[in-house]
C-alpha cells in the first residue's frame, strides 16, 4: 500500500493552494467505530502535519461522512459555485503549457515512483 502522506502530498500539488480553500477532507466509517475512536483518529490527521494539518492551515475544510443521504447532502451544500478554483495541475497544463512529467504533481509523482521501484511493497521511501 503507498504511503498515505506521499498521497496527501501529491493531493495538495494537484490543487495547489489556493484550490486547497475549496477541498473537503472527508472521515468515514463514524457507523462503524465507536465515537471516541473515531474523535481519536480524527484529532490526529487534524494536528499531524504529515496528515491533514497543511492543508487545512490553507483553507480546506473537514467533514465526517455518517453514510448516511443526509451526511452526503451536508458535504455536497459546502460546495459554492462563487469559490470555484481551477487546481494547479490545471493552470500548470493549461496555462503554462507544461508537460506532465514538469507539474507539481507530475515531479511529486514521478519521485514517488522512482523510489517505490526499488521497494517491493510500492511504498515510498522511508515510509514507517
Amino acid at each position: 500500500m503507498a504511503d498515505i502522506p506521499v498521497l496527501l502530498d501529491s493531493f495538495k500539488n494537484i490543487c495547489g493552494e489556493e484550490a486547497l480553500r475549496n477541498a473537503v477532507l472527508i472521515t468515514t466509517m463514524w457507523d462503524d467505530v465507536p465515537l471516541d475512536v473515531g474523535e481519536k483518529k480524527e484529532s490526529e490527521l487534524l494536528k499531524s502535519d504529515r496528515y491533514w494539518k497543511p492543508m487545512v492551515a490553507v483553507g480546506a475544510r473537514t467533514a465526517r461522512s455518517m453514510n448516511t443521504a443526509e451526511s452526503a447532502w451536508a458535504i455536497i451544500s459546502q460546495f459554492k459555485p462563487e469559490f470555484r478554483r481551477p487546481v494547479l495541475l490545471q493552470r500548470e497544463l493549461v496555462d503554462h503549457q507544461k508537460p506532465l512529467a514538469e507539474t507539481a504533481a507530475g515531479q511529486s509523482f514521478l519521485g514517488w515512483l522512482e523510489g517505490g521501484i526499488s521497494d517491493p511493497e510500492g511504498e515510498a521511501p522511508g515510509s514507517p
